[in-house]
């Protein structure tokens, strides 16, 4: 699993292995992952037991959080 950013049309965006482009979540703040259910469903999240390796991010930008499901994800 890892992270990188990628030029586009749009200006640098962060993308996952496969190419898909991460999106942050606004209302996910203060160590706490509310997209759930339906918003889950339509974004999913970036599941993972550790930080990804980051090419072009700052580490300090990134971190873990544990859903209410149990599932921890980046963010």
């Amino acid at each position: 699993l890892g992270l990188s950013v990628e030029s586009t049309p749009f200006g640098d965006v962060i993308v996952d292995q496969a190419g898909s482009s991460l999106y942050m979540f606004a209302p996910d703040s203060g160590g706490e992952s509310t997209c759930v259910d339906d918003c889950q469903a339509k974004w999913p999240p970036l599941f993972a037991d550790e930080i990804p390796a980051l090419d072009g991010i700052d580490p300090a930008a990134v971190s873990l959080v544990e859903r209410p499901d149990g599932n921890v994800v980046a963010v």
